[in-house]
């Protein structure tokens, strides 16, 4: 009886090793996938810009596979026609590196802000081509502030929403964001900065921040979360 025993622990242990080793080869095998797409589009996403390095402060690969990597780029001249001179990339990842929180807030930040301050200038691309995400809300200038994204469009995994635009039939998801994501802007400047200029319209109620870009980073205490971003419009 204790030899069966015995022999079922380690065909146990055995079957457990088996899974280890396929859910671990799963895994490296979506983030040698994931890694390919997020270093293309790291490396590629301003090429249509004249701005050096723009996405520079984004990790050099992601390491674990809960990680959520947004990647719209510009589509505009000279890779594609007018269609939509605004872009946008993002990382969240788990805020377990504390040396890596550290070195984060450590470099130069030029703009602090919590996201729930009223003042915010939120850089709202839905709404540069469809009335129904026109609000005070977005888009906005607002002395003495700098721009940041609309972080209602990342998938925090907290759960989601979905509005219709005006005039469309499609609908978008607005996410649930974390009521404590403090917003670090480590470089912004207005103005174009692409190498042909559409010209497109935006807000006037942006004011000098009509067009320009911005990049910096976003944490979560509560959710322990890091997001790495980057906005041109």
């Amino acid at each position: 009886m204790e030899n069966f025993k015995f022999r079922i622990h380690n065909i146990l242990i055995f079957i457990s090793l088996i899974i280890f080793i396929l859910i671990t080869n799963c895994n490296q095998n979506y983030l040698t996938k994931v890694n390919k797409q997020y270093i293309e589009c790291k490396t590629s996403f301003g090429k249509e810009t004249v701005i050096e390095n723009i996405n520079s402060h984004f990790p050099k690969k992601i390491t674990r596979i809960n990680s959520y990597f947004l990647c719209l780029p510009p589509t505009c001249p000279p890779s594609f026609d007018c269609i939509a001179q605004y872009g946008e990339m993002s990382l969240i990842e788990n805020k377990n590196n504390e040396k890596r929180v550290q070195e984060l807030l450590k470099q130069k930040i030029i703009y602090h802000t919590n996201y729930n301050d009223n003042n915010n200038i939120i850089i709202n691309f839905y709404s540069f081509k469809n009335e129904g995400f026109v609000s005070e809300k977005y888009n906005t200038w607002f002395p003495g502030k700098l721009p940041i994204p609309f972080f209602e469009s990342y998938d925090f995994g907290l759960g989601k929403k979905f509005t219709k635009l005006k005039n469309e039939t499609m609908e978008v998801p607005i996410y649930t964001i974390p009521e404590d994501l403090e917003i670090y802007v480590i470089d912004a400047k207005p103005g174009s900065f692409w190498k042909y200029n559409c010209n497109e319209p935006r807000p006037n109620t942006l004011k000098e921040w009509k067009h320009g870009y911005s990049k910096g980073f976003a944490l979560s205490n509560k959710r322990k979360l890091i997001v790495y971003w980057t906005i041109i419009w």
